[in-house]
């Protein structure tokens, strides 16, 4: 059965991670009409994953009913993407021979504008249109936030950062890597994500004597119970991330700073310790969570594609 879909036209998403690939048809207000999620099939290289985005991209234009106008596709997916040319610059080992890829030659048998970013560029993208840093009506926040870092928190570390109300991608695409930057730990320098992410708690826990299986990450961490030394690193961990909270505080005074990713499932645990530290240092820094979800990706990827169609976008379900 088809769905019915917005006279003034629609937005064709898909967000391309290392774990999952989520197409989505978006109208102008946000409402995600039709969605579908797949597997990512990293291991079997960049063709396969590009086959399995364009699988769930047919499935979720399928799904919407013959006739639908379709504005452009739009493309979240890791990686430094040049919005420019729709083009992978650069990529970790997590998509194997990702860096190269064109998504405009990709996906020309669209027949579509494309339109694309980095995925957690898109997801604060997603967050200003129809998330938490949207305008609501309650007297507060009426107005669009113009200043903001996100911090995306899952296995690793991603960012982004809006300036004056335009996303802030930098000279090479690479501003929002703070996951790059360095800090310290035991007397050595190291990746941020190495200790803030959620195998950098379960870095931490094991630095700190605790034993647990090869590529443990967070879960693996809290599942050990409410030992001293789990809280330990929990500790260590908050202080960390309150620090990078910090210095993103001075070198950007945002507005808010938008916390998302796996690690808020487990924000119990770290938040009241991170807003405590922030408060021995002095700092009262805004911070928020992100609204989205897994569909934060997909709806900064629409947004992009209403922007370059001239569709103004409205607030989520108008």
């Amino acid at each position: 059965m088809s769905l019915s879909t917005s006279s003034e036209g629609l937005a064709l998403a898909v967000d391309i991670g290392g774990t999952k690939i989520l197409a989505a048809a978006v109208d102008a207000s946000g409402r995600v009409l039709a969605h579908t999620r797949v597997d990512t099939p990293a291991a079997h290289g960049a063709s396969a994953v590009l086959n399995a985005t364009r699988a769930a991209l047919h499935t979720t234009v399928l799904a919407l009913e013959a006739g639908t106008r379709w504005l452009g596709l739009g493309i979240s997916a890791a990686g430094v993407i040049d919005r420019n040319t729709a083009r992978v610059l650069d990529a970790t080992d997590a998509l194997p021979g990702w860096k190269g890829t064109d998504f405009r030659a990709t996906f020309a048998d669209f027949d579509l504008p494309v339109q694309a970013l980095n995925d957690v560029h898109a997801a604060l993208m997603g967050e200003l249109a129809w998330g938490a840093l949207a305008p609501a009506d309650d007297g507060q926040h009426t107005t669009p936030v113009q200043h903001a870092v996100m911090l995306a928190i899952g296995t690793g570390l991603g960012g982004a950062l809006l300036t004056n109300g335009a996303l802030c991608t930098g000279a090479q695409g690479l501003a929002g890597h703070f996951g790059r930057m360095q800090l310290q730990w035991q007397g050595q320098w190291l990746p941020t994500e190495t200790l803030v992410s959620g195998t950098g708690l379960a870095y931490l826990y094991t630095a700190l004597g605790g034993a647990l299986p090869a590529g443990a990450g967070a879960r693996d961490v809290l599942a050990q119970g409410d030992t001293s030394r789990v809280q330990q690193a929990l500790s260590e961990w908050s202080r960390q991330l309150a620090h990078v909270v910090a210095n993103l505080h001075w070198a950007y005074n945002p507005e808010v700073v938008l916390l998302g990713g796996g690690m808020m499932d487990a924000r119990q645990h770290w938040h009241a310790r991170v807003q405590q530290t922030l408060q021995e240092m002095g700092l009262t820094q805004a911070m928020a969570f992100a609204q989205l979800g897994t569909l934060a990706g997909a709806c900064g990827a629409a947004r992009q594609v209403f922007a370059h169609a001239g569709v103004p976008v409205r607030k989520r379900g108008a």
